[in-house]
């Protein structure tokens, strides 16, 4: 009887992944199974990123200071870039530790990378600070769009943060 790897009597086996393994294959059997369960995986298939509001300041219409939005994040991968849309309000800025972050006020299309190779961790943060005119009217402002990416500019699934009240400024 031969084994997978052609030994007459040898204990090589194929693994989960198919590959032949074990005995004198010299291959370690379900080493090609990434942290994912998925052969031959890339470790991005389970990949997710949750995203939410935290402290949120409405500004002012009579000093004139800017409303302001705290996007969190919860990630189970390092994020190299995001992008995002915010409907409801007029936007002014964007900021987070990646150096290229802006905000459109036309679109209300939030994006942020970095060209230094800056990168925000794994685990929970902030996404950056958005920035909005304030308004007389209490409103909602809503995110939609949201796509978020690891190393290579991989797209990781998300969730996106919804929507959020803003009182009147």
């Amino acid at each position: 009887d031969l084994d997978c790897n052609g030994d007459c009597y040898g204990e090589a086996f194929l693994d989960e992944c198919g590959v032949c393994s074990g005995g004198n294959s010299g291959h370690e059997a379900d080493s090609d199974i990434d942290e994912c369960g998925v052969c031959f995986g890339d470790d991005m298939s389970c990949a997710t990123v949750e995203l939410s509001y935290g402290t949120i300041g409405n500004g002012s219409l009579l000093d004139g200071t800017s409303g302001v939005v705290e996007v969190l994040y919860n990630s189970t991968v390092d994020i190299y870039g995001f992008q995002f849309n915010l409907s409801g309000a007029t936007l002014v800025d964007a900021s987070s530790e990646l150096d290229g972050t802006q905000a459109s006020s036309n679109t209300g299309n939030v994006i942020g990378f970095s060209l230094m190779g800056t990168t925000l961790p794994e685990g929970e943060g902030v996404l950056g600070y958005v920035y909005f005119d304030p308004s007389y009217e209490s409103f909602d402002m809503c995110m939609s769009n949201d796509i978020v990416s690891s190393f290579d500019g991989l797209q990781v699934e998300s969730f996106g943060a919804g929507c959020v009240s803003i009182e009147a400024g």
